[in-house]
């Protein structure tokens, strides 16, 4: 006979299980996409607000360089009032300032928008790491980390692929719209669904304390050089494709969607190789590698031809797009749950910092010469330079 009792506990716990994941990659997703609109509808941000490329730019940073400032804050906020609430609250400043992207009327309305973004983005690893830590026992975390950071990849994807074909249905402030509803409308499920839930061990009842490792302070500092690439690279994907190939929108847009779809796969392959017998470190370094083939093929892109933007899509998806995904495994094995929420945001906060810097640089760079080269060659050392952060310490 079927006991009841057992099969009504198991899909009690495969039901928390399912939500749990789909809070935390939604929440990933929805907290890191303003940059990803900025750059699939720059063309359209250009001619509709009468602004520059370096403007563009300078709404990437407008959208990390606060949560910069902010993460280390909003680490030990996360570790003070526990996983649950954390998430719950980015979800919803990142489906308001959503909102407000689509509402601003001009470039200073649009500005402060993002800069509400970088809240969001800042308290997102925070948040969900600290959730995380509490939820899964060590051992078992690999999977649904690279499963919340393919969040991330998952709004690319999406971002990149539905952005331009909504912008020509609906034009380009409603085409934003469905992507902030959705983790609104998660933030208040989830919050009705764990109102009775009682407190995991170790949640908001830790209090921060102790050093952090110095491997942490490394992983801020490879941070910033992957996050100062990736800004440039989701940022100018698509106007290089479009402004030196010819492409479409539509096309641009599908470059990124290509960044995304690669991202995916790549950050749940990668946290299960950093998991396993390859480990953190070398995982990290191979993606350095990776990250410095992408730009050394885009800023030889001119003489290889349009398809050098797919292979460099691909190559970002397995590089730059996924070092989070093993990142975030490090800091949660390598921190108690009472400090996973700080180490986090100290990590955050090298990430933030260099995707606030390397949009608007670049997009000075090509306004005033004319071409993408030397910003392609910039982020190729940088990211060779995070290749040897991470290979001082063999230990």
């Amino acid at each position: 006979m079927v006991d009841l009792a057992a099969t009504t506990t198991f899909v009690r716990v495969l039901s928390r299980r399912l939500l749990l994941g789909t809070v935390l990659a939604v929440a990933m997703a929805a907290a890191t996409l303003a940059p990803i609109v900025f750059g699939v509808l720059a063309s359209e941000l250009i001619s509709s607000l009468g602004i520059d490329r370096w403007q563009v730019g300078m709404l990437v940073s407008a959208s990390t360089l606060g949560g910069a400032f902010l993460s280390v804050w909003l680490g030990r906020l996360a570790d003070r009032i526990g996983g649950r609430r954390a998430t719950i609250a980015t979800l919803t400043v990142a489906g308001a300032s959503l909102l407000l992207i689509g509402a601003a009327p001009g470039l200073i309305f649009m500005a402060i928008a993002a800069s509400f973004a970088g809240i969001a983005s800042a308290s997102s690893n925070p948040a969900t790491n600290k959730l995380i830590s509490t939820e899964y026992p060590t051992g078992s975390q690999g999977l649904i980390v690279g499963l919340k950071q393919s969040g991330v990849q998952i709004g690319v994807f999406l971002g990149g692929w539905l952005l331009p074909v909504f912008t020509i249905w609906w034009g380009w402030r409603w085409a934003v719209v469905p992507f902030a509803v959705i983790p609104l409308a998660l933030a208040g499920i989830y919050w009705l669904a764990t109102t009775h839930v009682m407190p995991t061990p170790g949640d908001a009842a830790d209090i921060p304390s102790g050093y952090l490792p110095k491997l942490i302070y490394r992983l801020a500092v490879y941070g910033f050089m992957m996050g100062t690439g990736m800004s440039v690279l989701l940022t100018y994907l698509p106007l290089f494709a479009e402004e030196v190939f010819g492409m479409s929108q539509e096309l641009g847009g599908l470059a990124v969607a290509v960044t995304g779809l690669v991202g995916i796969a790549a950050r749940l392959g990668w946290a299960h190789l950093a998991e396993g017998r390859l480990g953190s470190v070398p995982s990290l370094r191979i993606i350095a590698l990776l990250a410095v083939a992408t730009g050394v093929v885009l800023a030889v892109g001119d003489q290889l031809g349009g398809w050098s933007v797919w292979l460099a899509a691909v190559l970002t998806g397995l590089s730059g797009s996924a070092w989070n995904a093993v990142g975030m495994l490090a800091i949660i094995q390598m921190l108690p749950t009472s400090l996973a929420g700080r180490g986090s945001g100290v990590v955050l906060f090298g990430f933030l910092g260099g995707l606030s810097l390397g949009a608007p640089l670049v997009g000075w760079s090509v306004d005033t010469w004319g071409t993408y080269t030397p910003g392609w060659i910039a982020i190729t050392v940088l990211f060779a330079v995070g290749y040897f952060v991470m290979g001082l310490d063999r230990r």
